[in-house]
């Protein structure tokens, strides 16, 4: 399975005496982290891998990102995603787990 893929050519940094003007006058936002979502699954038959189109979705935790209340009172979040696929990989002996990271990104 090949997965689509963003490429997004780099500017020339405007503030450089080298740089060439661009052909639009607006400068162009940066892309934006909106969520990180962590999904746990197993394979798709008992003794499958599970990885690629294979992975079944089970548990599905999302991080919110730049959002009121989305981060504790120091600024960082703490959840240790792998950690708690080390414990489903440990007790869940039915079946293999994996786990997919999946980025919400605005641009």
């Amino acid at each position: 399975m090949t997965a689509p893929r963003l490429v997004a050519p780099r500017l020339e940094d405007p503030a450089s005496a080298q740089a060439a003007p661009h052909d639009s006058p607006d400068p162009l936002d940066p892309p934006v982290l909106a969520a990180i979502r962590c999904i746990f699954g197993v394979g798709a038959e008992p003794g499958a891998s599970p990885d690629g189109d294979g992975l079944r979705p089970v548990y599905r935790v999302e991080l919110p990102v730049n959002a009121p209340g989305s981060l504790d009172a120091d600024g960082e979040h703490e959840f240790d995603a792998a950690g708690l696929l080390d414990v489903l990989q440990t007790r869940a002996r039915g079946r293999a787990w994996a786990m997919r990271l999946e980025l919400d990104v605005v641009q």
